[in-house]
């Protein structure tokens, strides 16, 4: 079993390949396998090989290649006494195994399931980062069309691509099997401004997910986007949903409170041997350029500013800049998943986010519960000090935060 892992090399950010594969020759060719990766120039390229005689079964125990990092496969294959020999040679992106992966010898010879496999786990990485809408250009609409260049900028900045090269040559490989659609005729994918469609009906998009609408723009229309498939809950799922959490929101800057627009997106930050997430601020859907950055450990509190579209992000005390930071969103119903996200990582909970966790969220209307948090006041107690003793009247109500209260009734 090949499991994937979060504190792997950078591309991929896991690692696949790694597991156990069983070689059985059911025929009567030989056959010398080699599987080595393609990594960076000048370093020495790393794989195994080996060399599988008629009749026998060969149990390999695999190298560990990063996820979505290129490697070479080799085949060659002979019969006894025969000096004619057959060759085949192909690139890919290496992909997580699920389980124990068993080949014979007909699928030695002509590796389809390789690819198959490839383009499958190419499927459940790229198309999260589709930004479908109807795109206008020439004064010409093009119905839910995506942005090739948009495209690969999502797959570099998220690491799922090692560069931009590689990021366009995965993205053809779908166009090659039909799951992207040539809006144009005969253009080949590449890092520039054109149009492609999803294939929504393709056998492998449908297994890997679902197409969900959702009001991202600043417009009127809609945008739509691809949700993958996951049942488990884990570090792999987790940074899977952070891959929708970008878009365009208003940063306010400057003393007198000017608002400028920014692509704003959560992306894998890499420290150390961990991985965290930072959101970066960008000039555009293709910029790889930081206008600024806001760290996921850096964020004390995140507040929404009553019923505006506007959110509150209070730095730690520690921070670098103890500043809070303003966003401004579209409307209520981005600012609310804006809200969720930044709020996941805020060490501190504000007063109407304690109001709805608590039992009061249950009967408070959204009206009722911001009214009763404008009403609360934060209280601190040191260990062993008194919050309310019972010789003296009261008329309050006190929600716990954190930590634990002790009641004693003497």
């Amino acid at each position: 079993v090949i499991l994937s892992r979060l504190n792997s090399p950078p591309v991929g950010l896991g690692v696949g390949m790694g597991g156990k594969i069983t070689v059985c020759n059911d025929s009567s060719t030989h056959f010398r396998i080699k599987v080595s990766s393609l990594g960076t120039t000048g370093k020495e390229p790393k794989g195994w090989e080996t060399h599988i005689v008629p009749g026998t079964k060969r149990v390999l125990q695999g190298m560990s290649f990063p996820v979505g990092g290129l490697c070479q496969y080799y085949s060659e294959s002979w019969e006894d006494g025969s000096e004619l020999r057959t060759t085949l040679s192909m690139a890919f992106f290496v992909f997580p195994i699920s389980q124990e992966l068993e080949l014979k010898a007909a699928e030695l010879k002509d590796p389809y399931w390789l690819r198959r496999a490839e383009v499958s786990h190419l499927c459940g990485e790229i198309l999260p980062g589709l930004r479908i809408e109807d795109r206008d250009a020439y004064g010409i609409t093009y119905k839910g069309c995506f942005v090739a260049n948009e495209l690969v900028t999502f797959l570099v900045l998220h690491r799922i691509a090692a560069s931009t090269k590689d990021a366009v040559t995965m993205c053809q490989r779908l166009v090659d099997h039909e799951i992207f659609l040539r809006v144009v005729h005969d253009l080949e994918f590449d890092n520039r401004f054109m149009f492609f469609r999803l294939n929504a009906e393709h056998p492998m998009v449908m297994a890997e997910g679902s197409l969900s609408s959702t009001m991202e723009t600043w417009g009127d229309g809609a945008q739509t986007r691809f949700y993958t498939h996951h049942s488990l809950s884990s570090s792999m799922h987790r940074m899977s949903k952070l891959r929708h959490v970008e878009g365009w929101l208003e940063k306010r800057v400057g003393r007198v409170a000017f608002w400028r627009m920014r692509y704003i997106r959560a992306l894998p930050h890499l420290k150390e041997d961990d991985i965290t997430t930072k959101f970066v601020e960008f000039a555009d859907p293709v910029s790889t350029d930081e206008l600024g950055s806001l760290h996921s450990s850096s964020i004390k509190l995140v507040e929404r500013q009553g019923k505006t579209p506007v959110l509150k992000v209070t730095p730690k005390d520690d921070a670098k800049s103890t500043t809070s930071v303003y966003y401004r969103a579209a409307n209520g119903a981005i600012c609310e998943q804006w809200l969720a996200a930044l709020r996941s990582f805020a060490s501190e909970l504000s007063a109407i986010d304690a109001v709805k966790r608590s039992a009061l969220g249950y009967v408070f209307s959204p009206d009722v519960a911001r009214s009763f948090a404008k009403r609360l006041t934060p209280v601190t107690l040191k260990r062993g000090q008194r919050l309310h003793d019972q010789a003296r009247l009261a008329d309050a109500c006190c929600l716990l935060k954190s930590g634990r209260i002790r009641i004693c009734v003497r």
